[in-house]
């Protein structure tokens, strides 16, 4: 059997949602970067905070640093690493949910398709998590 090259609306509606899961992805890529280098800093700055003799910390929030005791300044980066841990695995999970999804649909279109469609994706663009 041919591959088939005309594509019906429903055809479309698919290949249109792959382009919508590829964007996703490519986002989602870049929130866990985002993410793994808000980690490292933020455990950077909880060795420095431990090894510090200093009595007050200058700590900022904003655009704006005040002063603040090791122990209160230690406990706010804590809290940071853990929402940014928490964050990263929300979206390692959206994302290996994407590329289920992506899979999935690029089966089917490949199936619909044949050669005539290219689905695949460079590894060098693909966001690695």
């Amino acid at each position: 059997m041919e591959p088939k090259t005309v594509v019906s609306p429903e055809d479309q509606k698919k290949i249109n949602e792959f382009a919508r899961l590829y964007d996703r992805e490519q986002q989602l890529g870049a929130k866990i970067l985002a993410l793994k280098k808000s980690i490292g800093a933020l455990e950077d700055a909880e060795s420095a905070l431990i090894e510090s003799d200093e009595p007050k910390i200058p700590v900022k929030v904003g655009t704006v640093f005040f002063h603040s005791t090791p122990e209160s300044a230690t406990e706010t980066v804590e809290k940071q690493l853990a929402k940014a841990q928490e964050e990263q695995t929300i979206a390692n999970a959206q994302i290996a949910g994407v590329r289920a999804q992506m899979a999935a649909l690029r089966q089917q279109l490949y199936a619909t398709f044949g050669d005539n469609i290219s689905l695949e994706v460079d590894d060098e663009s693909r966001p690695t998590v």
